[in-house]
């Protein structure tokens, strides 16, 4: 889960970088701002993803955990369910 957290770091720092292009401290430079928002937005991206990979991971490890459950249920094999129809000493006949 070191991803999950990873890219809700990511997610921060663009909302960070956002906030501050929106709303700079000082007269800031544009070359800062243009380099403020490029940030933002590739850090958004990688967070964005980041977060979805995590959740696709997590989920197909819980559906492999269930059908390793549903897996280890055992089932009857063939010789045993033929073996039930043949008569034995307790099978009373009419």
């Amino acid at each position: 889960m070191k991803w999950m957290g990873g890219s809700v770091s990511l997610l921060l720092i663009s909302a960070a970088l956002k906030m501050f292009v929106s709303y700079p401290p000082v007269d800031t430079g544009a070359g800062t701002m243009i380099l403020a928002v490029f940030l933002a937005f590739w850090s958004s991206v990688l967070g964005v993803v980041g977060v979805s990979v995590a959740a696709l991971w997590w989920l197909v490890g819980q559906l492999s955990r269930q059908t390793k459950k549903t897996a280890c249920v055992p089932s009857r094999s063939p010789k045993e369910s033929a073996d039930e129809n043949k008569p034995n000493s307790f099978t009373r006949v009419a």
